[in-house]
């Protein structure tokens, strides 16, 4: 397969290179512009090791003919005016490579404009994991590719209408394996991968000076055939079950209208509106049959066969709506009212009645602040956010049939000479949370500066996050618990840090990155256990504690040494310790020469390191990656 992508590959560069040279020969005019990279690219990695797994998950480059990068532009001229005013062409890691786009656009400024974009990406994951005596296996594997087209015309009737088409068209193809558990034993079952989503629409925008009106109506329709199979007769060779025969297809597809509608007002300059609704129906067909056959753990034969038919409709209405009112010159009003519906009805019959299904929910929330000007460098917003869930054949983890969210937020924004400097905060409480494991509280505080002197920037965040759960078996949460040891039933947090240093100069440019990543999980649950043939009842506390220090170092440099010479340098590590130790080094240098006629070679080296503690191994690699390239550049 690849060599024939690699034939294709070669074939259409000659097309290609064959109309473009003699263009950008005669065009003394440069209308014609662009430039390409093609070569071939060597990778050194053990295949046969087992870290080549996830290799193949993180990086997945493979040796062969490429077509690293080809960008061409043609702004036309004359007769050729009449029909457009601009191509543009692009194509990157054509031939084989894991990630592959392509993208054309064509635009007749102020009448029309068409673009239309591929990408194609391979994805794969092996589940290395260790039985009895150290030995590894492959519980689940996925290896597919997707495939994503997307087409767009925009055509101006006038200067105050567009109107527009979208298309979309998404496929999955591939193979998954997946381990399989019946009568206590566990068997690798094999997933053909075939879906498929298609999405057509079309709106129309309407601006008059201070108004705007945009609608867009979409269509969208997905298949899947979802089904699972045992390839052949397994005996795992322990007991005395076996799985003779197993098939189960669960297709499914649904269809589904989206309906949008966007507005903004300025009725007067004290007074700015903004409004969306976003209307949604979809049905759901899904048709099931599973058949199996083998010998159970007590060495009785069984055959079964079971069918079943499904179908559901979901509706979601979402309505959004923002204004902002200046007071007066430093003073404005912000506010903003959400309302939302979602709706689920349908049934499904197994080898019997149907099972029905009828839930859903509404959400209402409103946000008010107010926004003072202290000077036109320095802003300060402080608002307030309550929002009310209401459920409809559903309850929370208290039985209640309503979740409310209360909080306060605020951000500052600081503009001085050189320096920027931005931070905004939210603090939300939750009653009556959904689920024994939803947040009850939560905070959030980010804070940002950027500097800049002369061809020197700076820049520096900080992310803080504080998530708690205080719900102990879905009692009233409000109870006060510091009596006991279960308060904080679970408590997440997360703090980030990230600085970056750069300069751009004419002959210079280079960027050093640091990021540092704490995290820290802590849970601590009480099981309750009855009195079976094991024993008498009891319980145990189950505790769960993650700690993970992230570092994060990167550096990138490019230096053109004379008009012909050029190197570049990008190097990236990545340490992880704590619960889940992680190593990650890669490193990554070129030197380029420009030839005479504007052609030009380079030559790349690529160095990977990956190590995982906790996988015994199993996930190690190193690769060694060189890239020869030959290009050439329209100015």
């Amino acid at each position: 397969m690849r060599k024939l992508q690699a034939i294709v590959l070669v074939a259409f560069f000659v097309l290609v290179a064959a109309q473009a040279l003699p263009l950008a020969a005669q065009d003394k005019d440069k209308n014609f512009s662009g430039n390409f990279q093609f070569g071939y690219r060597a990778v050194d990695t053990d295949e046969n090791a087992l870290g080549y797994n996830k290799y193949k998950e993180h990086i997945n480059l493979a040796s062969g003919i490429r077509l690293f990068n080809l960008s061409l532009t043609y702004k036309a001229s004359e007769a050729l005016k009449t029909y457009f005013d601009r191509v543009d062409l692009s194509v990157i890691n054509l031939g084989g490579d894991p990630f592959e786009s392509f993208s054309l656009n064509i635009q007749k400024f102020g009448t029309y404009k068409f673009r239309f974009d591929r990408r194609k990406s391979d994805y794969f994951y092996a589940d290395m994991q260790t039985i009895g005596g150290g030995v590894f296996y492959d519980a689940r594997r996925l290896d597919y590719t997707r495939t994503h087209d997307s087409g767009e015309f925009n055509v101006t009737l006038g200067s105050n209408v567009n109107i527009f088409l979208n298309f979309d068209r998404y496929t999955k193809q591939g193979k998954n394996t997946t381990a399989y558990e019946t009568n206590r034993v566990e068997y690798a079952l094999e997933q053909p991968v075939s879906e498929k989503m298609t999405e057509t629409g079309f709106g129309l925008d309407l601006h008059v000076p201070r108004y705007s009106l945009l609608f867009e109506q979409r269509y969208q329709k997905y298949t899947s055939d979802n089904t699972t199979y045992l390839p052949a007769y397994a005996d795992v060779g322990t007991g005395v079950a076996t799985l003779d025969s197993f098939l189960q297809n669960l297709p499914y597809d649904f269809k589904t209208n989206v309906s949008t509608f966007r507005f903004t007002a300025r009725p007067f300059d004290n007074l700015l509106l903004k409004g969306a609704a976003r209307l949604s129906k979809q049905k759901t067909n899904i048709s099931y049959t599973e058949q199996a056959a083998g010998v159970d753990y007590l060495s009785a034969g069984f055959q079964y066969q079971l069918a079943g038919q499904g179908r559901f409709t979901r509706t979601m209405e979402l309505y959004d709506f923002d204004l902002s009112y200046l007071i007066f010159n430093k003073l404005a009003v912000v506010g903003a009212f959400r309302y939302d519906t979602f709706a689920q009805s349908g049934s499904f019959a197994l080898a019997g009645a149907p099972e029905l299904q009828d839930f859903g929910f509404k959400t209402q929330g409103v946000e008010a602040g107010l926004q003072y000007e202290f000077t036109p460098k320095f802003v300060l917003t402080l608002g307030y956010r309550n929002e009310q869930r209401k459920l409809t054949n559903l309850e929370t983890a208290a039985g209640a049939d309503q979740t409310t969210r209360n909080g306060f937020f605020g951000n500052l924004k600081w503009d001085l000479k050189n320096l920027h400097v931005t931070a905004d905060f939210q603090r939300g409480r939750y009653e009556n949370p959904f689920t024994l494991i939803s947040p009850t509280s939560f905070d959030r505080f980010r804070a940002t500066a950027r500097w800049q002197l002369n061809k020197f920037n700076l820049s520096a965040s900080y992310l803080m996050t504080r998530i708690k759960s205080d719900v102990p078996g879905g009692l009233n949460f409000w109870i006060n618990y510091g009596d006991d040891n279960y308060n904080d039933l679970w408590k997440s947090s997360n703090d980030q840090i990230n600085l970056r240093l750069g300069y751009h100069g004419d002959k210079i440019n280079f960027s050093l990155g640091y990021a540092y990543i704490h995290a820290k999980q802590d849970s601590t649950r009480l099981v309750s256990y009855p009195a079976s043939w094991a024993g008498a009842p009891g319980s145990f506390s189950w505790v769960i504690a993650y700690v993970g220090n992230s570092t994060l170092l990167d550096a990138t440099v490019a230096w053109t040494l004379s008009p012909d010479w050029k190197v570049g340098l990008y190097a990236n590590s990545y340490v992880n310790s704590g619960f889940w130790p992680i190593d990650r080094t890669m490193l990554r240098a070129y030197v380029e020469y420009l030839l005479s006629g504007g052609f030009a070679a380079q030559i790349a080296y690529r160095y990977a390191h990956f190590k995982e503690n906790l996988s015994g191994g199993a996930n190690n690699y190193n690769a060694n990656i060189v890239e020869l390239s030959f290009g050439y550049r329209w100015d």
